[in-house]
């Protein structure tokens, strides 16, 4: 009975003192990735200025000058905390003794605190002066969608299209984004064709670019209106007495040759009269007093174009 309380006891005692083991071990490891973490950001991160060799001379002709300006490329709170490798002064003279001033003067920025240490990468890069000019933004022209498919509905002229948006004296070998293949495949695939269809024009490379903007505005075709060439005559009117009328006009024959006569020269004679010249003679016929006028408008109809022309007799005693 001892022996077995004995075993219990021992028992009891290593799993006690396995299980503070565990937790001491894995506290340590969260310790050991803390530090790591703060490791990490003492010096902050890295970063680069362009600048051309104009620009220092003119603002970073000394070294406590340039020591100010890689400073000033740190984050605040590691300023003045750790070491430059190679030194300002080193860069410094790096540059004076160059004949070609371009390039990239990196000093590595080292902080150390405890067990820990970090770096961060500072560059000033000297470029040459920028000089390309892209041109103003062209956005301006609108084209129909039948001017469209009819002048430039290809590729080749698409890219010709775009390359006269370009402003004068600017090379017109840079690159569109998107690219006119791009555009062209967007307004095929489009259902509805009308649209902003614009694309940024770059000159240059590297560190030294321009871009201006360039766009088509594609528009429907407004509905026109027909060109009529139709032509019932001018209007026309003739004075008769009701003698004149019962002597030589007593019968809707006649008086169809006569309105007839009263129409320009040349003007066909297809066309309808509204009232009729039947109405027109009943109208006469059935008056007790005959005097008055009496009018017919004449019209010529060819497709969606009609001309008229008023014909009338004036009836007299």
């Amino acid at each position: 009975m001892k022996k077995f309380l004995l075993i219990a006891f021992l028992g009891t005692t290593l799993l006690s003192c396995s299980t503070e083991s565990i937790e001491t071990d894995y506290q340590q490891v969260q310790e050991v990735n803390a530090s790591a973490n703060d490791c990490s950001t003492l010096a902050g991160p890295d970063n680069s200025i362009d600048l051309t060799p104009a620009q220092i001379e003119a603002n970073y002709n000394s070294v406590s000058r340039l020591q100010v300006l890689y400073n000033s490329l740190l984050t605040k709170s590691v300023r003045g905390t750790g070491a430059w490798s190679p030194s300002i002064q080193d860069l410094a003279g790096r540059y004076v003794n160059s004949s070609d001033k371009f390039g990239a003067y990196t000093s590595v920025y080292t902080v150390n605190s405890g067990d820990c240490t970090d770096s961060a990468e500072i560059t000033v890069n000297v470029v040459p002066v920028c000089n390309v000019n892209a041109g103003a933004d062209n956005t301006s022209t609108v084209l129909t969608i039948s001017q469209v498919e009819e002048n430039y509905n290809s590729l080749s002229r698409l890219e010709v299209l775009y390359k006269t948006l370009i402003a004068e004296g600017v090379s017109t070998n840079g690159t569109f984004n998107p690219t006119i293949a791009q555009i062209a495949s967007r307004y095929t695939n489009a259902q509805d064709k009308t649209g902003y269809y614009s694309t940024i024009y770059t000159v240059g490379s590297g560190n030294c670019i321009d871009s201006a903007e360039l766009a088509i505005t594609v528009v429907k075709d407004q509905a026109t209106e027909p060109i009529c060439t139709v032509n019932a005559g001018p209007d026309n009117s003739i004075n008769l007495t009701t003698s004149q009328i019962s002597a030589n006009y007593n019968s809707v024959s006649r008086l169809k040759v006569l309105y007839s006569k009263l129409l320009g020269d040349g003007v066909s004679r297809q066309g309808t009269w509204n009232p009729t010249i039947e109405q027109l003679a009943n109208r006469y016929v059935n008056a007790s007093d005959k005097t008055g006028i009496y009018t017919s408008t004449y019209t010529l109809t060819e497709g969606e174009c009609s001309d008229s022309a008023d014909i009338s007799i004036m009836v007299t005693q």
